[in-house]
């Protein structure tokens, strides 16, 4: 219809508990519902216009389009959104084989009309969409409120791409899983990334948050954003959790344009002040991490050794800095700012399990700081890593020299060439039918096999 607006509202504030809706794709249509931007009402578990129940299922129909309509965006502010819900519990969105996206036609320049926007909501489940284009984010997680979040979010199977600021904006929540899902092609208004981590207050809070098998690409700016510089003092802690996650062609379209981002596949901001006291604590943590073909660094962070903890386990980085550009050319940089008379070190971050394959004349980490204060280096490990370089001299550039502190140990092997392998594929079933199933068994022989592969 050209205008689907009335009966998709109707179909979802008249929806009971335990209901189940389902917008339909007729046969011989092009599927396409065209909806006016929801603003300055919205689905509201609380009150409002357009006021839901709890505990709704809805089915979008292979082939369905929910798309806002150009023409009304006349919301000065931006803030309308094609899908928000606020002060919502228990909903189930299914849309294997449909599609959310914005006309593109008649956004003006801004970083918002996100496409769905999830305020102070609990228990919600989105699987099987394609976010396809919105004036701002794919998805944003939020809150209404200075201390308030949402809480047990999850996105299955979703594809957010071509958004015009990020894939995703988690600002404040409480228990969140992403699975098998990606955040690819964000285009137009920095920071441009797939995923971005970013409270407005000290009183908000990224908590419980697990991500599996995620893919991150195409993005103008970095892959994965943590923006803590709202922050000034400690909020609850984090826990933020990545599994099996692929990073790879990021900045492709930017260059080398002056701008207030690090230029990195992952880029970690410090969050607070610069004591123990006055900082977030918690962790950060990815388990199997592979980056690869980036035109800048594979990882940067402006984190101290008050902060949080970053971890890194079975990380591969291969062929990245390939601008070769300034101090975002190297696999790994780690800059500390200045804090003037107080000196917090560089550290809390562990890496075990670590291959970079690099092609370039450069050490695989670049350790600087401020040289006016007299900080140091304090529980910065990294184990098990193997470098495959040209590089013949140190590994890690450690810019100011600085001294190494309690808890820090680093071991590395540094070599020009991989070490021989050999892969073995075999059946774990006899007789085999055509066009029948079966499973197979890959076993690697090395000379050391304790390292992951690219």
């Amino acid at each position: 219809p050209d205008n689907a607006s009335a009966a998709f509202i109707a179909a979802l504030t008249s929806a009971s508990a335990g209901d189940t809706v389902v917008v339909d794709f007729v046969e011989g249509s092009d599927g396409v519902w065209n909806i006016e931007e929801m603003y300055p009402s919205w689905f509201d578990g609380d009150s409002g216009d357009h006021r839901v129940a709890d505990d709704v299922t809805v089915i979008f129909e292979r082939g369905v389009t929910l798309r806002a309509i150009s023409s009304t965006y006349d919301d000065p502010s931006g803030l309308g959104m094609l899908f928000r819900l606020e002060n919502v519990s228990g909903w189930r969105i299914f849309g294997y084989g449909a599609r959310f996206e914005y006309s593109q036609e008649g956004l003006a320049d801004g970083e918002f009309r996100h496409n769905i926007g999830l305020y102070d909501c609990n228990d919600i489940h989105i699987e099987g969409l394609v976010i396809d284009g919105s004036g701002g984010d794919g998805v944003l997680v939020s809150t209404r409120t200075q201390t308030g979040y949402s809480q047990n979010v999850s996105l299955k199977n979703l594809q957010s791409r071509n958004n015009r600021r990020q894939g995703l904006t988690l600002v404040s929540v409480e228990g969140f899983v992403s699975e098998n899902s990606s955040y690819n092609d964000t285009s137009y208004r920095p920071p441009n990334s797939g995923i971005d981590f970013e409270p407005n207050y000290d009183t908000q809070r990224l908590t419980g948050i697990r991500f599996r098998e995620t893919e991150l690409a195409g993005n103008d700016y970095t892959g994965i954003l943590f923006a803590f510089s709202h922050q000034s003092g400690p909020s609850v802690d984090f826990d933020i959790t990545f599994e099996d996650t692929y990073i790879h062609d990021n900045w492709q379209t930017r260059g080398n344009e002056v701008n207030g981002y690090s230029r990195a596949a992952i880029v970690m901001g410090n969050a607070g002040g610069s004591t123990e006291a006055s900082t977030n604590q918690g962790h950060i943590t990815f388990e199997r991490l592979y980056i690869k073909d980036e035109e800048y660094s594979g990882f940067f962070s402006t984190k101290h050794g008050h902060s949080f903890q970053a971890n890194f386990n079975d990380w591969v980085i291969e062929n990245v800095g390939n601008n070769d550009f300034g101090n975002d050319r190297y696999p790994i940089f780690t800059n500390r700012y200045d804090y003037g008379s107080v000196a917090p070190p560089v550290g809390r971050l562990a890496i075990d399990g670590l291959l970079v394959v690099e092609d370039r004349d450069v050490p695989f980490y670049r350790l600087a700081g401020s040289s006016s204060d007299g900080w140091s280096i304090e529980n910065l490990t990294i184990e098990n890593a193997r470098i495959v370089t040209p590089y013949t001299g140190d590994g890690i550039d450690n810019v100011q020299d600085r001294p190494q502190g309690a808890g820090t140990s680093i071991d590395y092997v540094q070599e020009a060439t991989l070490p021989a392998a050999t892969l073995t594929v075999s059946a774990l079933h006899d007789g085999i039918a055509r066009g029948s199933s079966t499973a197979f068994r890959v076993t690697r022989d090395a000379a050391d096999v304790t390292f992951p592969l690219p």
